[in-house]
């Protein structure tokens, strides 16, 4: 196998390096014989893991994009077919149920954030394993609830047969998943925060986007795909107990709040934050919050 210009460098400095090996520790020519032998080997070694790490980092950013682009094509086909014969909204919540299942056919390790702007609503659905906190331009989402992940409810589903949601599908369990925000002045851009990162996303009228979300194993970094471009991380993160701080100006800690947050005293509701230890972390004490992880039973609990 040739070596490439990586694997020539690093040759070259183990050559150098045995020319400065001291005599006394190379007694003879079959120890110099050994000694580079191994150095090769290494540099071989070295040479392969480098080319195969980035064979399969080209085959995830493919991935990414085969899906981001089947989404598009799908709901291209959606959009025109539904277009002045019915609810946009309502068609598009049962097509984000069955794209999903598809996504997760297709590969297992993706999860998706669907997006879309119509009519003067705001249509947002979570099929990621974690919850997320929308925030919007000019506080136009204060009102939205934290939003559950539904990734685990939805089932692998291998082709598109219709707009019909797979069998499998609990609609009253997904819809848990989904919202929809009115408005009357546009918005412009939406925060997602999900455990301790937040991502800025710019809204395009009467255009469905869908946010591609994949975990790196070894380093637990996301990897966030959508219109074609890797997205970093962007703009203050919405942890639960922000958000539970927010209601007390907004209501006085009187509602609901989805069981988030306590009535009585505006703080997060720790246990909802289950076997979460990077989201209940930026809930601590330390960070402005009132959870407190426990390691002994890997749980997050209130202060």
């Amino acid at each position: 196998m040739p070596l490439n210009s990586n694997m020539q460098k690093k040759a070259s400095q183990g050559l150098r390096f045995l020319r400065c090996i001291k005599p006394r520790f190379i007694h003879d020519k079959r120890g110099q014989v050994y000694v580079l032998a191994a150095i090769v080997m290494s540099i071989i070694i070295y040479g392969m893991v480098t080319i195969s790490n980035r064979v399969v980092q080209e085959s995830v950013a493919s991935d990414f994009e085969r899906i981001s682009n089947n989404y598009a094509m799908e709901t291209a086909k959606l959009v025109n077919s539904v277009a002045g014969k019915g609810d946009m909204l309502e068609a598009f919540k049962n097509f984000t149920v069955l794209f999903a299942s598809y996504a997760k056919a297709q590969s297992p390790r993706f999860e998706l954030i669907s997006v879309f702007d119509s009519n003067q609503k705001l249509y947002i659905g979570n099929f990621l394993k974690e919850k997320i906190i929308i925030t919007c331009n000019d506080n136009l989402c204060d009102e939205a609830l934290p939003l559950a992940g539904c990734y685990q409810k939805v089932s692998a589903t291998l082709t598109f047969e219709g707009m019909g949601v797979p069998a499998t599908v609990n609609m009253i369990e997904v819809a848990k998943c989904q919202t929809e925000i009115a408005y009357t002045t546009p918005i412009k851009y939406i925060n997602i925060s999900a455990g301790n990162v937040a991502y800025q996303f710019r809204l395009e009228r009467e255009q469905p986007d869908v946010i591609v979300v994949s975990w790196e194993t070894n380093a637990r970094q996301r990897k966030v795909f959508t219109r074609g471009n890797f997205v970093s991380s962007s703009g203050a993160v919405t942890t639960l107990s922000v958000y539970c701080a927010g209601r007390e100006a907004i209501s006085g800690c009187a509602g609901d709040f989805g069981g988030y947050c306590k009535m009585d005293s505006c703080r997060p509701n720790c246990e909802l934050i289950s076997g979460n230890e990077e989201e209940c972390l930026a809930n601590n004490a330390e960070s402005g919050g009132y959870c407190r992880w426990d390691a002994g039973i890997k749980e997050c609990t209130s202060i």
